[in-house]
């Protein structure tokens, strides 16, 4: 699994952008699949066990399955149209 951004400069997330635009629609589907179960592993660390947890990686799991999810409907709407 791609890290959320491995950084948080404007490099890195160029880079990630990169990363997914080569992937295809099946590899886009497992890193989507993956971050939203992070997401959830979080969110539950978070509620369940009472952890302090970083919170801004919500966002950047969050931000990271819409960037994926935006790049697969584009390539959707570039066979399609």
């Amino acid at each position: 699994m791609l890290s959320v951004w491995k950084g948080y400069s404007m490099g890195a997330k160029k880079n990630l952008l990169a990363e997914l635009r080569e992937k295809s629609s099946e590899e886009l589907d497992e890193f989507i699949r993956d971050n939203k179960k992070a997401l959830f592993a979080l969110r539950a660390e978070a509620a369940l066990q009472n952890k302090v947890v970083k919170t801004h990686q919500f966002s950047l799991y969050k931000k990271s399955i819409a960037r994926a999810l935006t790049i697969k409907q584009e390539k959707k709407d570039r066979v399609h149209g």
